[in-house]
């Protein structure tokens, strides 16, 4: 008995459907897992992508600047988060041109909706340059005491008063 027409087009169907679902599910779970990383990390390419296409979806003024503020705060955890130099340079990079991006999208919404936004971004700016006014300070006084060290050392090594 010859397959009905039906079955045979449901059958032709299943496979590419079941491998776009499978790739999809793969898509999600990559972007889910991307969430975490960090700048310089494997998936941080995908984290930023998946920021870029929510963009898209955004149509009003005012929900930019709220997107683009969420992504600012994104930004200032992650350099929170870094443990090493070349990830905190990274991350406050993007910090500085995540804050220039909501900033250009605040200034774009009407002026009765953004008296909220502009306060959101002074405190995240606030919040970002303490940040980064502490750990300069950190790193030079860690700097500074490694220096002190290494003459030490070397007079040790030889000797030498």
């Amino acid at each position: 008995m010859k397959p009905h027409r039906s079955q045979v087009l449901g059958r032709a169907l299943l496979a590419p459907l079941l491998a776009s679902s499978v790739l999809f599910a793969l898509l999600g779970a990559t972007v889910w897992a991307s969430q975490k990383s960090l700048p310089g990390g494997t998936l941080y390419g995908v984290k930023r992508l998946s920021e870029d296409a929510q963009r898209l979806f955004v149509s009003s003024k005012s929900g930019r600047a709220e997107l683009e503020l969420k992504f600012a705060t994104r930004r200032l955890e992650e350099l929170e988060r870094c443990t090493s130099g070349i990830c905190r340079l990274e991350a406050a990079v993007a910090l500085d041109a995540a804050l220039t991006r909501s900033s250009l999208a605040v200034v774009l919404v009407p002026e009765g909706e953004r008296e909220a936004l502009e306060t959101q971004l002074m405190d995240l700016e606030g919040e970002g340059a303490a940040w980064m006014e502490e750990k300069i300070d950190q790193l030079f006084q860690t700097d500074l005491s490694q220096r002190l060290r290494v003459p030490a050392t070397t007079t040790q090594a030889t000797g030498d008063p």
